[in-house]
């Protein structure tokens, strides 16, 4: 049984992998990795006293530590918003991004997570839909390796 594990994983590595590849292909941007995760902390930061306050009340947004990624051409804006406490933070930031404009939720925490672990100077995401899991990898990799995450979405309430 052990025996069979790494192969197991191997399959289901490459299958998750393509379905993955597949389906995010239609939407995709490049971005610089050091200024997205700085902008992604410090966007969540500025609600982290908020977010302690509101979680004691049990707001949904403090659960999720929701912020919202606005693609726009060449832009790409990182907002959090608190509802309750009448506050927002917005970030925007170059990208090279061309296709229709998209609103994508994300929890703050694993985004950030997500971008302090990829090597390099540049990033990609690659999404199909604002309600689907993104894919997220460096746009340079040693030959030796191939880097490739997963992040899900939130649900935001402006989805159609």
């Amino acid at each position: 049984m052990i025996q069979f594990l790494p192969i197991i994983s191997e399959l289901a590595g490459g299958w998750l992998k393509g379905k993955a590849e597949k389906q995010a292909a239609s939407n995709k941007v490049k971005v610089a990795k050091a200024e997205a995760e700085a902008e992604v902390m410090r966007v969540a930061a500025r609600h982290e006293a908020g977010w302690e306050k509101i979680m004691a009340q049990g707001s949904q947004d403090s659960c999720t530590r929701q912020i919202r990624l606005q693609l726009d051409a060449d832009k790409l804006t990182i907002r959090a918003e608190d509802l309750d406490m009448s506050s927002e933070a917005k970030e925007t930031i170059d990208c090279d991004y061309s296709n229709e404009s998209m609103e994508i939720g994300f929890n703050a925490k694993y985004l950030s997570d997500v971008l302090q672990n990829i090597d390099g100077d540049e990033v990609s995401f690659e999404f199909s839909s604002p309600n689907k899991a993104g894919i997220v990898k460096p746009t340079q990799s040693d030959e030796s390796e191939e880097m490739l995450m997963l992040v899900m979405t939130v649900m935001l309430n402006s989805y159609s």
